[in-house]
């Protein structure tokens, strides 16, 4: 059985979306570049899944601060262009098409199966 036809099967189980920017190459003023984010998506409205590899830790050592640190999975077709480094915004949905929770993060590499692709989002900052 060739594990490629598990894709159509497994997609039935992205009902999450997901944006993607990416970084760009712009040329300055004094002929040098500069990496800038993209304000537009590349690509919108990707049909994904939300896991979680790990869950923000409430245990903060630090009085001062509040800091988020949380590990999510991206569940996606193979044939979505992810890149390491691309800039996410994966929105968990609610059965009524409505938005339930918001994910943003800079992604790793994705790892690429004959059925799909999970690429880990790290995100990170204040609470």
């Amino acid at each position: 059985m060739k594990l490629s036809s598990l894709g159509k099967l497994i997609s039935t189980l992205y009902n999450d979306k997901l944006d993607i920017n990416r970084y760009q190459k712009v040329l300055q003023v004094d002929s040098t570049t500069k990496s800038v984010l993209s304000t537009i998506p590349l690509y919108s409205d990707v049909p994904c899944r939300i896991s979680f590899s790990s869950i923000d830790n409430a245990d903060n050592e630090s009085q001062s601060s509040n800091i988020k640190y949380q590990r999510i999975v991206l569940f996606c077709a193979v044939s979505v262009d992810i890149q390491k480094g691309d800039f996410v915004t994966a929105y968990r949905m609610q059965d009524d098409g409505s938005v339930l929770a918001t994910y943003t993060g800079k992604c790793g590499l994705p790892s690429v199966y004959a059925s799909h692709k999970e690429v880990e989002l790290v995100q990170k900052g204040d609470a």
